[in-house]
């Protein structure tokens, strides 16, 4: 950029004349600033492909813009008036003030620093809008030279060091949350399954007969080491024959295979709760891949459907359900044993 020496009170200020090529030069400017700061915008977007062409379209209007701008500082001191040592100072911020944008687009990626955005979003316009003061003298009077280059300069030095402030304030926040990630205690697999495992067992010793029948389930289930003692401690739970029948219509029928054992009275409202039930499961359970399905899912009440059918429940329509499932598989002895106990259930 060239630089022009200071005026004198003295000398005459020549007749001034419209800058049509700066003028033009701002209008066009438009575009690659608009380019800037809507690339800038979307650089912590959640979609990678959105920050990436983000990036890209930041980066092509940084560039074009400060060429603008350079051109447009050249013209001012050269066709302009502006203090020798403010051009100097051009001189120096220009490329100055292109790095702090450069280093604006690496925060903007992180979440936290939109308010960054004051850095592109100023600094061309006060770089332009200072060009072409230069080339209008006449506004010298209302705006002095000295003043006026020396604000600007140091505004431009000001917005300048904001990016790299807020740069060396995050990496101390990085490297305060690794220091403090090194310092945690490393836990290998297993001894987060151990104490996942004491974790399910102190909820277990915390069990009440105040507690939900629902929180014994998962001890009561087959293979659990707390089976014989859940199924006891389940008994004495408060409000238990509602709370199964309730179970129940909400579909957790799967985990009762045990409800015979659970001192639950055979009433018409549980008949017919887990009736609709096993129904509706032996349904849905047909044309499955493998016949696990029905030992899973079926099979496990089998002693609840003798208990249910001994109260004189209707399980008619159930039985048959669990029946037709059964044989829509492959035959195997233990589809077979199945069927054959089926058979033998009174259907009242």
């Amino acid at each position: 950029m060239m630089t022009t020496g200071s005026t004198t009170p003295s000398e005459a200020v020549p007749a001034q004349t419209v800058p049509v090529g700066s003028i033009v030069l701002i209008v066009l400017g438009v575009v690659p600033y608009a380019m800037v700061m809507a690339g800038m915008s979307d650089l912590h977007d959640v979609d990678g492909i959105s920050r990436g062409l983000a990036g890209v379209y930041a980066v092509i209007g940084i560039a074009i813009l400060w060429i603008m701008l350079a051109i447009l500082l050249g013209l001012g001191a050269a066709k302009g008036r502006m203090p020798s040592w403010a051009g100097i100072a051009a001189l120096v911020l220009h490329p100055v003030s292109l790095v702090a944008v450069g280093a604006t687009v690496d925060l903007l990626s992180s979440p936290g620093f939109d308010w960054a955005l004051i850095v592109p979003g100023v600094l061309p316009p006060l770089i332009a809008a200072y060009a072409l003061w230069a080339r209008l003298p006449g506004l010298h009077g209302v705006l002095p030279e000295t003043a006026t280059s020396g604000a600007v300069c140091a505004a431009v030095l000001l917005l300048s060091a904001v990016p790299w402030i807020a740069l060396s304030q995050r990496s101390s926040e990085r490297a305060e949350v690794r220091a403090q990630q090194q310092q945690l205690p490393v836990i290998s697999d297993e001894e987060r399954r151990a104490q996942a495992t004491r974790d399910w067992q102190a909820r277990f010793e915390g069990l009440t007969p105040d507690s939900s029948f629902g929180d014994y389930l998962d001890y009561i289930k087959p293979g659990s080491p707390f089976r014989q003692r859940a199924l006891e401690e389940a008994r004495l739970v408060t409000d238990r024959q509602e709370q199964v029948e309730k179970l129940i219509r909400d579909g957790m029928l799967v985990w009762l295979g045990d409800l015979w054992q659970l001192d639950i009275a055979p009433t018409p409202s549980l008949c017919d709760a887990f009736a609709a039930r096993l129904q509706k499961e032996a349904e849905e359970d047909r044309g499955k891949g493998s016949y696990w399905v029905v030992v899973e899912y079926l099979e496990i009440h089998l002693e609840n459907l003798k208990w249910l059918a001994s109260a004189h429940c209707d399980l008619k329509d159930a039985i048959a359900a669990v029946e037709t499932t059964a044989r829509g598989y492959p035959e195997t002895p233990q589809r077979d044993r199945f069927l054959a106990a089926l058979a033998q259930l009174p259907q009242s």
